[in-house]
């Protein structure tokens, strides 16, 4: 009797120990959930010169899409992200802002975690929506603050997650990639991307292809989970191999092989030899079937022609 009623107080101890522990998990889930529902902390700051539409814009598209950037790229339930300031300047503005650092053909740059710019004027001019933009640059800056200063990002995971939560992929664009030769080794887009527009193009399009394969091939939640183990263990590298079980180098190479496989039948018909060759087979083939189709007619032709009645003997009158 006397172990029964020494087991009873550890059992009422363990008890409550396992509510609290359901009470914390239940307050953990609920900030999760909360943090997911609300867009990041930005602070839209409209310089002279932007139009009050392009802010407008920019709010509603942080209104209506950062809730998704939030569950996309921020890991953590309980700590929010330091507060972003966005900048809407014209193109005089962004030049001053970039102090002559940043190449030609940018539209936006995220300076650091916190503090990110958008050239309104120029991105209108070449076809982009300042929002979008917008959204482009704060998926920069959120990964900065996730991943914390100690994990060294690779470029192509920054760029092609950016453009993930901006909604810039298309499916052309890979056609395109691919269209243009070999998909460049993402080992090559670590450093600073090209200053030629062409190429540069090419890098970000590389990028983009490899996030949509990460997220195929190892869930939907491959970012965020990369993000986590990379900030735990203060290692990007590292926490990807913990998140996906492959390492860089390794995904990299996968990535290109598996480019090859998808797309090299569309490579191989847009090269002339054998573009020549399927034109010919399709030239061929149509010559034939309208050949059958005139020999078809000709018969059906023979088939309605009505017979004549037979001629009168010489010397007979014909039937007035």
């Amino acid at each position: 009797m006397a172990t029964v009623r020494g087991d009873a107080p550890r059992r009422r101890a363990a008890a409550a120990f396992r509510a609290m522990l359901g009470t914390a998990a239940l307050v953990l889930l609920l900030g999760a959930t909360a943090a997911s529902a609300a867009p990041p902390p930005v602070d839209i700051v409209r310089y002279p010169g932007v139009r009050e539409i392009h802010e407008a814009d920019c709010r509603a598209a942080l209104a209506a899409r950062g809730p998704e950037l939030m569950a996309y790229l921020w890991p953590f339930a309980v700590n929010a992200p330091r507060p972003i300031t966005a900048r809407l300047v014209d193109s005089d503005g962004f030049r001053a802002l970039g102090e002559g650092r940043l190449p030609d053909w940018g539209v936006g740059v995220a300076v650091s975690g916190t503090d990110v710019a958008v050239d309104c004027e120029r991105a209108r001019g070449i076809g982009h929506q300042p929002a979008d933009v917008l959204m482009h640059e704060l998926g920069h800056a959120l990964l900065a603050q996730a991943v914390g200063g100690g994990a060294d990002v690779p470029r192509w995971f920054h760029e092609g997650v950016a453009q993930r939560v901006s909604g810039e992929w298309r499916f052309a664009d890979t056609v395109s990639l691919v269209l243009g030769g070999r998909v460049p080794p993402l080992g090559d887009l670590d450093g600073a991307f090209p200053s030629d527009p062409g190429r540069a193009d090419r890098a970000y399009r590389t990028s983009l292809l490899a996030v949509k394969m990460l997220e195929r091939w190892h869930g939907e939640d491959a970012v965020l989970r990369i993000l986590r183990a990379a900030r735990l263990r203060g290692d990007f590298a590292a926490g990807f191999v913990d998140a996906t079980g492959e390492t860089l180098g390794a995904f990299s190479r996968r990535v290109a092989s598996s480019a090859r496989l998808e797309f090299g039948w569309l490579v191989l018909l847009t090269r002339w030899p054998t573009l020549f060759v399927i034109m010919a087979l399709v030239f061929g083939v149509g010559a034939g079937l309208r050949i059958a189709r005139a020999r078809r007619r000709l018969e059906a032709m023979a088939d309605d022609v009505p017979e004549l009645p037979p001629a009168p003997p010489p010397g007979s009158s014909r039937p007035s």
